[in-house]
């Protein structure tokens, strides 16, 4: 599928015609499989993408944000998709996924604006004079 890919072409150039110059990204081919290296910095350890076709991008955000694992947890999460995957435009295609997804905006409630303020609780004076039921969740 990489080698079919129009969006993944130019990278197999490079990676055929690219020096170790010290750039932060590189692109290599190992087994036949289209890789980016990229090192962001001078003293970080390389991570090792593996470079996505365009069928499968949707798939792969889909699995980042929708997994039971990832329990649809917003943009900077998903964005994690980049410690094992790279296609062109990752993190905007990300930040539209996620916006767009259906669960996340059925669920999310857009009028509370952070956290309550604190208040002091009444003490109470004789034993379950008070009784608190927590019927949401």
């Amino acid at each position: 599928m990489q080698r079919e890919d129009v969006n993944l072409s130019k990278y197999w150039k490079v990676a055929k015609e690219q020096k170790d110059d010290g750039a932060k990204a590189k692109f290599v081919v190992q087994d036949e499989i289209l890789y980016r290296i990229y090192k962001a910095a001078p003293n970080m350890d390389p991570v090792e993408q593996v470079c996505v076709a365009a069928v499968l991008i949707n798939k792969v955000i889909e699995l980042g944000h929708e997994a039971l694992l990832s329990g649809h947890q917003g943009i900077a999460r998903t964005s994690r998709i980049l410690q094992e995957f790279y296609f062109p435009k990752l993190c905007h295609r990300i930040k539209r996924f996620v916006r767009s997804c259906d669960l996340c905006q059925r669920c999310s409630n857009k009028e509370v604006g952070g956290q309550a303020p604190m208040q002091a609780m009444p003490i109470a004076s004789n034993a379950f004079e008070t009784v608190c039921v927590n019927i949401v969740g």
